[in-house]
């Protein structure tokens, strides 16, 4: 009988071997996947965008401030009310129309600071109270824009106030009832007028102290109302419907601001509420802001 030499013996691995082989590469691909979101993750926190997933982007105000902000999907709502969908709904608040937004964009989880904005302007405004995380009130319009400006310039990033489209939208977080958690709103969710706040040095309660949105937002009802990027219109005939700022037309300096606040009842911090005050002039306790950054 003739032997095959042993150099030519085929070999058939041992099952055993087998599976620890599939094991290990298992636990390889595990160890991969940890690191990429762990690297993710830092990106995150030095300000760099981290997928259109909901993550959060930081931005250092300076001095220790932070800024957390959330990205907003594309996508497209009905913008407006319906006045046979809510009885309480305002003609500016008219026509309904549908808003598409084209990308991404990121929006402060919270309304601007005290400490966010003196770290980034240097100093406060004479409404403060010096308690770092209350919003920043008593800021015009005017001054809300050079906040923006002055953030852009720290942080490389494109800062800016947002549309009253692309407030609307984050504030509705993909409902269409008059609040963005229901068809009324209550005092355990947000700070707005009641019996009970009726003084005019009433200050807004710190930033977070409610729910946040389905998007995370928080404060998107009540507490201090919020600037726009917008001129004030009448009502919605002709506005964009690529969520863009609406700057054209009344040229009286008239800018939207929105919300509602502790100044006011809680039909009047409804998602579709609108309000206007002069840019340059009108600075008061309930009135602040946040802003948007454009994703890279």
């Amino acid at each position: 009988m003739t032997q095959t030499p042993s150099s030519e013996k085929s070999v058939t691995p041992h099952p055993h071997l087998i599976k620890w082989i599939v094991l290990g590469l298992l636990c390889a691909a595990l160890v991969a996947g940890g690191a990429y979101l762990l690297v993710r993750r830092a990106h995150d926190r030095a300000g760099r965008p981290a997928g259109p997933d909901g993550s959060a982007l930081s931005l250092d105000c300076g001095n220790g401030a932070m800024m957390e902000l959330a990205r907003i999907p594309a996508g497209n709502f009905a913008m407006g009310s319906d006045p046979n969908l809510d009885p309480n709904e305002d003609p500016s608040e008219e026509p309904r129309h549908n808003v598409t937004f084209p990308r991404d964009f990121w929006m402060s989880r919270t309304e601007v600071t005290e400490g966010q904005y003196i770290a980034v302007m240097g100093q406060g405004k004479a409404d403060f109270s010096g308690t770092p995380n209350l919003p920043a009130i008593g800021v015009s319009w005017e001054e809300a824009g050079h906040f923006c400006d002055n953030l852009s310039a720290k942080t490389g990033r494109k800062v800016r106030l947002p549309s009253e489209a692309e407030w609307e939208y984050t504030c509705r977080a993909g409902t269409q009832t008059p609040y963005a958690f229901g068809e009324s709103l209550g005092a355990d969710q947000a700070f707005f007028k009641t019996l009970a706040v009726a003084d005019p040095k009433t200050l807004p309660r710190p930033v977070g102290s409610y729910k946040p949105n389905a998007w995370g937002l928080y404060d998107m009802h009540g507490n201090v109302a919020e600037w726009v990027a917008d001129t004030m219109h009448a009502d919605y005939s002709d506005a964009p419907a690529d969520g863009s700022a609406w700057t054209t037309g009344p040229t009286d300096q008239m800018r939207g601001y929105r919300g509602g606040s502790w100044n006011n009842a809680a039909i009047e911090c409804r998602s579709a509420s609108r309000f206007a005050g002069r840019q340059d002039v009108f600075r008061v306790r309930f009135v602040g802001f946040r802003v948007v950054v454009e994703v890279r």
